[in-house]
């Protein structure tokens, strides 16, 4: 058995399929999962669209629109990492899917460029902040069933990473299909359920009569109970 630099024994990292067996920790890898879908829908249903009338856009203009999505991403990561200590992460995870929802209802009747764009935009700054805290609530979850989350980081990151695959790879797939189809709107109506099934399916799952224990507080508020406590 491995032994950490302190001399105590490190503990095996539990597998991806033990981790997601507890409800709340399933919960949260399929919102990141389900939301993802959205960005596999995006290869296969934009440039079809935009390149169609009333948008008639040039391939090089709907480089520029995935151009400035992305700057929107790296922009929004940065603001979004300060913001985010200061939100209730659960409070995020439920209100970020259900914002892209109807962003994503928008952009699906949207008749102009600018309006599209916007939509989608938009759309994007509610999710990027909840790939930030999706980290930091895993680990949380852990604490919440007695399991110190440096132990099973592997297991974290492969679930985390697994689902970016595995949905980024499915929405492609599907939104093809479905594009083909049924049409745009047909394909994004299909991504929107989606979307909107993310919330539903965590708020179900990190309810107290779900989890049978109280969730973990997050750590902050165990470094300011910790300096109480040492102050008195």
């Amino acid at each position: 058995m491995p032994k950490k630099a302190d001399g105590d024994v490190a503990k095996p990292s539990k597998s991806v399929f033990e981790l997601i067996s507890k409800p709340p920790i399933f919960g949260c890898v399929y919102l990141l999962a389900a939301t993802m879908i959205s960005l596999g829908l995006n290869e296969p249903s934009y440039e079809p669209y935009l390149t169609k009338p009333p948008f008639d856009m040039s391939s090089s203009g709907i480089g520029l629109v995935f151009g400035s999505f992305a700057l929107v991403g790296v922009v929004t990561m940065a603001v979004a990492v300060r913001f985010t200590k200061y939100v209730d992460p659960v409070g995020l995870l439920l209100c970020c899917p259900l914002l892209c929802t109807l962003t994503t209802i928008a952009m699906m009747f949207t008749t102009s460029v600018a309006a599209f764009t916007s939509a989608c935009i938009a759309g994007m700054i509610c999710f990027f902040p909840m790939l930030i805290v999706h980290t930091q609530m895993l680990m949380r979850l852990c604490r919440t069933y007695g399991m110190r989350p440096e132990e099973h980081a592997e297991g974290l990151a492969a679930s985390t990473q697994g689902a970016l695959m595995v949905s980024q790879g499915f929405g492609a797939c599907v939104g093809g299909y479905l594009l083909s189809v049924f049409g745009f709107q047909g394909a994004w109506t299909f991504g929107a359920i989606m979307i909107f099934s993310g919330p539903v399916v965590f708020g179900i799952s990190i309810h107290p009569r779900v989890m049978k224990r109280p969730l973990a507080p997050r750590v902050e508020l165990i470094g300011r109970e910790d300096s109480a406590k040492s102050e008195k």
